[in-house]
């Protein structure tokens, strides 16, 4: 009688205890909280959104938020005390989906306690890729780039190499992951499709290739490469075509990496500050590019001190402003220019050197480069120590200027609770932008900044 009932209670428990597994398997994975419900918030704030953590007291390690680099799509990763890694992924303001990932076998637990997301790209059918880089600074491990398969935490595959960042190329089954860094090869992966492994292309940098500080794709297997020597194209099958850096003097801003820009069917690339130039695919040098509307300005000196940060849909240049070196060396005369007459398909070899100068009008004696070439050291620690919190958006088209400046518009911007103006996260190719609170983020519209625009005076309509 009594084995009778210890084989009846024995079956009760093990039938209890199945049903809280399976009541446990039925629950969304991927919640930091192994909850039924999103993690996330992501409610209005016009007029934008206001996303963060639902849970205020989760004990968090860290906290990120990428940069918007894709339109309507946002990033965010936690690091919990738990060594749990969970990205979320924000879609047209909500909160779609998110991602519980899995430390990869073969990567250390030390590596993936203190990994930091750097970048991360969600291709339109689903699959996000990332790119992890140790917090620590006395680790030697190399980066780790993943991508995990649409709607799930499984690594389609995984590779460790020196890279910081990475660009995006090609369309539909052609595009491609490009991962860069100051050393070592570019390296290819195919972003579509669903192998396993897939085969990764390793593309050698050449000795007039130091290092890649920014990289633009300009198809599935070629791109432009910005270096502190010049500008690099990779042709693919053609290889590659060198173009050496403007020797013009400019205003020394630290910390300083060149940049590449794309908007519609022009190629832009800053190799300094306040120096922009247009370039062909090739990386043939086309024009040098003077931002207008400055002149007279009472924040003239600004001109010398613009940074790119990329284009948006219409083709305006967007930028912010670099700081000056302490001390700064300055220049005598500010770049000269390079003709818009010379072709784009100018010829482009290992030796090439910048095209010719046509004669043109010495733009040191005119406008904000005057104002830029006789500033003193004096000057512009002076300058920098007034603030160089402002935005400008300039058409290269109409060269219509615009200005936005952080100190006096946030105040009309009535932004959610919980949010000040603190790290601002812009990307224009994404057309939004991301303003940092702590466990809370607000994401606008790069439209709805209250812009100001400049006559060719410098002076405010």
């Amino acid at each position: 009688m009594k084995t009778g009932l210890v084989i009846t209670a024995g079956i009760l428990v093990a039938l209890t205890g199945l049903g809280m597994w399976l009541g446990v398997r039925r629950q969304p994975a991927g919640s930091l909280l192994d909850e039924p419900y999103s993690s996330f918030t992501c409610e209005a704030a016009p007029p934008g959104w206001r996303v963060g953590l639902r849970d205020a007291t989760l004990p968090l390690r860290a906290m990120k938020w990428l940069p918007p680099r894709q339109p309507g799509v946002l990033l965010v990763q936690v690091r919990t005390q738990s060594d749990r890694q969970e990205v979320g992924v924000f879609r047209e303001g909500a909160a779609v989906e998110e991602f519980n990932v899995v430390r990869p076998q073969g990567v250390g637990e030390g590596f993936w306690r203190s990994a930091v997301l750097q970048d991360g790209f969600r291709a339109p059918e689903g699959t996000l890729v990332l790119l992890f880089e140790s917090n620590d600074p006395a680790s030697s491990e190399p980066s780790l780039a993943m991508a995990l398969d649409p709607g799930t935490a499984e690594a389609r595959w995984v590779h460790r190499g020196p890279y910081q960042r990475m660009a995006v190329g090609g369309a539909g089954d052609q595009m491609a992951v490009f991962l860069f860094g100051p050393v070592g090869p570019v390296q290819r992966l195919p972003l579509a499709g669903t192998v396993r492994r897939p085969v990764a292309k390793d593309i050698a940098l050449p000795p007039e290739v130091p290092e890649v500080e920014d990289l633009l794709p300009t198809g599935a297997w070629t791109f432009l490469a910005s270096t502190r020597k010049g500008l690099s194209a990779y042709l693919g099958a053609k290889g590659w075509t060198h173009y050496p850096a403007p020797e013009a003097p400019f205003v020394p801003c630290a910390p300083w990496r060149s940049s590449l820009a794309h908007s519609g069917k022009r190629t832009w690339w800053q190799p300094a500050p306040g120096h922009l130039v247009q370039v062909g695919p090739d990386g043939a040098l086309v024009s040098d590019r003077e931002v207008t509307g400055l002149a007279d300005d009472p924040q003239a000196l600004d001109a010398g001190l613009l940074r790119l940060l990329g284009a948006d849909a219409a083709g305006c240049l967007w930028f912010d402003l670099a700081s000056p070196a302490t001390p700064v060396p300055l220049p005598t005369s500010v770049p000269p220019s390079v003709p818009a007459s010379v072709p784009a398909t100018a010829p482009a070899t290992a030796s090439s050197s910048p095209p010719a100068q046509a004669a043109s009008p010495d733009p040191a004696t005119t406008g904000a480069a005057r104002t830029v070439a006789t500033a003193t050291p004096a000057d512009w620690t002076a300058y920098a120590a007034l603030g160089l919190d402002r935005v400008y958006r300039w058409n290269p088209d109409t060269e219509r200027l615009e200005r936005f400046a952080w100190s006096q518009a946030w105040a009309g911007l009535t932004p959610p609770p919980g949010i000040s103006a603190g790290v601002r996260l812009v990307h224009p190719e994404a057309a939004t932008l991301l303003v940092e609170g702590g466990r809370a983020g607000w994401w606008l519209p790069l439209g709805s900044l209250p812009f100001k625009a400049l006559t060719q005076s410098g002076r405010t309509n």
